[in-house]
């Protein structure tokens, strides 16, 4: 098992060379605008979490459907810089077209990003169902959901035209509209794992988590070209720190998956294995409660410092007068931080009084 895990790790060593070796080489491609370092770092990250949702994906019998949709959208935006590429003094094609590829992008990025999280949140509500039923539903609501926010994109192919330069004041509001229907949705599926607690596979519910921070800091990211305080190049390194967290768990997973036991227990988990009556234990649950609990106990002997803390950041933000994007974004990240540990405080507490045992 080991080799098999280093065979796979190898493998996309090896693709993942051979893509940033490609974008090295489109570099020197006539393009608009100069591309910033990082944005390039970050579509290589896109494609890493590709390859690694993909190995995961082939490895996975229980959840492959779940880490195919994600693949699929990594795929998608590892891709987006060819954008960049299109113009009258660009690659190929002109001005009319890029503005038009620019819409079909945001389009069908939204329509996988919401398909990506609404499908978990439908699989949960459905265990045990036919696949097929939960696609459909799940692509009936992501589609209505598109077709509500995005209706005269979608009727009329030139309605960006029509808008001039106030086209991102039309499509931006649009935008954070629909990527909100995905933080609902994953507060809703953050409620149900609180009420049913029932495990359909090994750092699922970890990923999103991971998710939920990476959905608030693209809402942020909306709402600063919404209201013309982004920075760019800020922006950049608040998608590499919500992007990182998500590669790590996809390698996490996929090491767990390549191991005897981790297929033992993702059988167990999903009723593949029957042990009859033996109450069967949940993986880390012990640990992981025993960590909850130090935490909670060093922060709660240590309040004082902490408000003290928490009161010394935010007049620092006002005195250096940091920029709107960096104070939104950093409060963001603190208050997921602080929601998802009082989730996972409440969560623990319950699979302790229940004796840490899997549903």
């Amino acid at each position: 098992m080991v080799k098999t895990t280093l065979g796979f790790i190898y493998r996309i060593l090896n693709i993942w060379f051979s893509y940033i070796a490609i974008l090295v080489a489109l570099t020197a491609f006539p393009h608009w605008g100069d591309i910033h370092f990082l944005s390039w770092v970050n579509e290589a990250i896109y494609f890493l979490l590709f390859l690694l949702s993909t190995t995961v994906a082939i490895n996975d019998n229980h959840n492959r459907d779940i880490f195919i949709n994600i693949s699929i959208f990594f795929f998608f935006s590892s891709f987006s810089f060819i954008n960049n590429y299109i113009g009258n003094n660009s690659l190929f094609g002109n001005d009319d077209f890029m503005y038009h590829f620019f819409v079909c992008k945001k389009l069908i990025t939204n329509f996988m990003l919401n398909f990506m999280i609404l499908y978990v949140v439908m699989k949960y509500l459905l265990l045990r169902k036919n696949r097929f039923m939960v696609y459909i539903i799940t692509f009936l609501l992501t589609a209505s959901i598109l077709a509500y926010n995005f209706h005269p994109y979608l009727t009329d192919p030139h309605y960006i035209l029509t808008l001039g330069d106030d086209y991102l004041a039309d499509l931006y509001p649009r935008i954070f509209l629909n990527q909100a229907a995905s933080v609902i949705f994953l507060v809703f599926f953050g409620y149900r794992v609180y009420k049913k607690d029932v495990t359909m596979g090994t750092y699922l519910n970890v990923l999103m988590s991971i998710f939920f921070i990476y959905l608030v800091i693209n809402l942020i990211d909306v709402l600063s070209v919404i209201y013309h305080f982004q920075i760019f190049s800020i922006k950049l390194y608040f998608l590499a720190i919500s992007l990182i967290p998500i590669a790590l768990v996809l390698f996490k997973k996929l090491c767990f998956s390549c191991t005897e036991y981790g297929q033992f227990y993702e059988n167990l988990i999903n009723g593949k294995i029957d042990l009859g009556k033996v109450k069967i234990q949940k993986r880390n649950s012990h640990s992981n409660a025993f960590v909850i609990k130090v935490v909670k106990i060093y922060f709660s002997q240590r309040i004082v410092y902490a408000i003290s803390f928490l009161g010394f950041l935010i007049i620092a933000f006002f005195y250096f007068r940091l920029s709107k994007l960096i104070t939104l974004n950093v409060a963001a990240f603190c208050m997921c931080i602080l929601v998802l540990f009082i989730f996972i405080n409440g969560l623990f507490k319950k699979r302790e009084k229940a004796g840490h045992v899997i549903k």
